[in-house]
């Protein structure tokens, strides 16, 4: 094995939790990223002027809550992760001393580490907080001077708010002590890998010296920055107490254990110490042995910047046509000096082979068509094993095995490859969907209104609407952009729209949900009425409550593409808020899933768009 691998699989298992825990912080950060520009987006285009005092206190207020609840996130994965690395280095230290594995780390010095880390969390977070409610702050009295100025309207001050914000750097940079400038997703990830190794050291650390032991090695590296390189496999001792050998906290002041640092420490007892190292802590050989030392200086920070080389591709020499034979010369000529072997590589590094390998035998080769089977079948079990997955999640959560099975049946191997699904959550708080979080609510009760498999089917409308026309959502700035991804539906909608009037004849009042036309205007009453006993043979009064919903697609559809004028389901307000006709979309989606035929005469130009959709998904 490489030995430079086996040595950074030292604290393999504490490592990884490590590495995992550091990818989970990164992950918290960006969630909480997207969540804040969403809520800066939502605040921007609520259809209140975002300039007003009284919306920008209201804002400030929402993001210090929002960054608490990032604060909170990392305080919770700290208090998991530091006692697991802790008691990681904890059993590796007994182990490489030889001890029998007995007693556990002491808890008050891991509520001690834990407590530091929520301190280097919480001054990270606040700073970001003050960072943007600074930006925000000034954004907006710069637009508002602008407006003010200039006479633009409102809806153009609001386009160039949403623009200054979406597009405003990243927030407040971190600078450490060497000058370097962070970005907050690296700051982030930097903190979590150092806190949860110093944590692990520190543990480590303690435990040799519980158990008389003083002397640590530092493990080697694949390629570690010169400041470090100057420590590799060499002695350190820990309380200082061993004369001749430099001490862990000289080391470190010198530059090991920086942020990101991942070197690890191995304890040697007295005998590897005398038969493998020199007095000061040196060893005989390998890395840092005399010799072959290390240096900290500008040449070597500038090829640790250039990476490590990679090795040349050998060419094939061409053979260079003979040229005519020469006169003999007077004097013999010198014989050429044989070329000299390369330098062999450092012991430490593995070494290249001299000959290509052998070849493998050989295996018969797939034709496109196996390969192509095989990576469908592949595929189809891992959206099997997702979609089954959701499935009990959702009845898990507290959901109706017919809600389960509607959702699961929506979620066909087309819409896997748009997204992971949706969280389902349950409560008592209506129906809706939420795609900054990715969430559908719906009511617990499967025979309520808002809980009803039909609801769920309508709700996964509209994520099935945010991963297509509405995909870039996070990433619009202007209403022009999300009016250009809504224009050709929008265009579908009007066009169904300007059927129906047609059909009416000019009596638009037949549309309304709730009002008859006189008696001698045809047709005789509304046209809801009519629907009705078109579609279940019954007065609309009567119908049941599946068949109530399946009519209030239709009503929600029309409401949608009229903005509140005509139909019905929603306030005319919030139809007037939809840039892109959303109802109209998840209730033509529920449509198509139902093959109602219905829907299909009332709104071709729609039906035709969520038709042609997808088909286009399953390409």
């Amino acid at each position: 094995m490489n030995p430079i691998a086996k040595t950074l699989d030292q604290h393999k298992q504490a490592n990884r939790s490590i590495q995992a825990t550091v990818g989970k912080m990164a992950d918290i950060y960006r969630d909480a990223r997207e969540r804040l520009n969403a809520k800066l987006q939502k605040h921007v285009l609520s259809g209140r002027d975002p300039l007003e005092g009284k919306q920008l206190v209201k804002l400030i207020e929402d993001l210090s809550n929002a960054y608490g609840k990032l604060e909170e996130a990392f305080r919770k994965e700290f208090d998991r992760a530091i006692p697991y690395v802790a008691e990681g280095y904890y059993f590796d230290a007994l182990k490489d001393l030889g001890k029998t594995v007995l007693g556990k780390p002491d808890t008050a010095k891991i509520d001690l580490m834990k407590r530091d880390a929520f301190a280097h969390v919480a001054g990270m977070t606040q700073n970001m907080l003050k960072t943007d409610v600074a930006f925000i702050r000034q954004a907006s009295a710069e637009v508002f001077r602008v407006a003010s100025a200039t006479g633009i309207t409102r809806e153009e001050a609001t386009q160039a708010l949403l623009a200054k914000i979406l597009g405003r750097p990243e927030g407040f940079k971190f600078v450490d002590a060497g000058g370097r400038t962070w970005s907050n997703q690296a700051y982030c990830e930097m903190l979590s890998r150092t806190v949860l190794l110093n944590a692990g050291r520190q543990t480590y650390f303690d435990t040799c010296a519980e158990n008389g032991e003083d002397v640590v090695r530092v493990t080697v590296s694949g390629n570690p920055c010169p400041a470090c390189a100057v420590w590799e496999n060499r002695l350190l001792s820990i309380s200082g107490a061993t004369e001749g050998l430099p001490t862990v906290e000289q080391a470190t002041a010198a530059g090991l254990c920086h942020p990101n640092c991942t070197h690890s420490f191995v304890a040697v007892g007295e005998f590897a110490r005398s038969e493998d190292f020199t007095g000061d802590g040196r060893p005989k050989t390998g890395v840092n042995s005399p010799g072959k030392e290390e240096k900290n200086d500008p040449e070597a920070w500038k090829k640790y910047r250039q990476g490590p080389a990679k090795p040349a591709a050998a060419k094939t020499a061409k053979p260079k046509p003979a040229k005519p034979a020469a006169k003999p010369a007077t004097k013999p000529a010198p014989a050429a000096e044989p070329s000299k072997p390369p330098e062999p590589l450092p012991a430490e590094q593995p070494e290249l082979p001299l000959e290509p390998p052998e070849p493998s035998p050989a295996v018969r080769k797939e034709t496109p068509e196996e390969h192509r089977a095989r990576r469908q079948a592949q595929w189809e079990a891992a959206y099997d094993k997702r979609r089954d997955a959701w499935h009990q999640s959702i009845i898990d959560a507290g959901g109706s095995k017919e809600v389960a099975g509607e959702l699961a049946d929506a979620y066909t191997p087309e819409m896997a490859k748009l997204g992971k699904p949706p969280k389902i959550v349950f409560g008592k708080d209506g129906a809706y969907h939420d795609p900054w979080q990715n969430e559908i609510h719906l009511e617990s009760d499967a025979s309520s209104w808002g809980g009803h498999p039909l609801t769920a089917r309508h709700e996964f409308g509209h994520w099935v609407d945010f991963h297509t026309r509405f995909r870039n959502h996070r990433k619009f700035s202007t209403l022009e952009e999300v009016r250009a991804a809504a224009a050709e539906f929008n265009a579908a909608a009007e066009a169904d729209w300007k059927l129906l009037k047609q059909k009416a004849r000019g009596n638009l009042i037949i549309y309304k949900e709730k009002l008859n036309a006189a008696s001698d205007e045809p047709p005789k009453g509304s046209y809801w009425e009519e629907l009705s006993q078109t579609m279940f043979g019954k007065q609309k009064g009567d119908l049941n409550l599946p068949e109530r919903k399946i009519l209030r697609q239709h009503m929600d559809a029309l409401g949608s593409i009229t903005n509140g004028k005509y139909g019905g389901g929603h306030s005319p307000g919030y139809y007037r808020g939809q840039w892109g006709n959303e109802e109209a979309f998840a209730q033509a989606y529920a449509a198509y899933c139902r093959n109602d035929k219905q829907f299909q005469l009332e709104f071709p130009n729609i039906t035709a768009y969520i038709e042609n959709l997808m088909k286009g998904l399953e390409k």
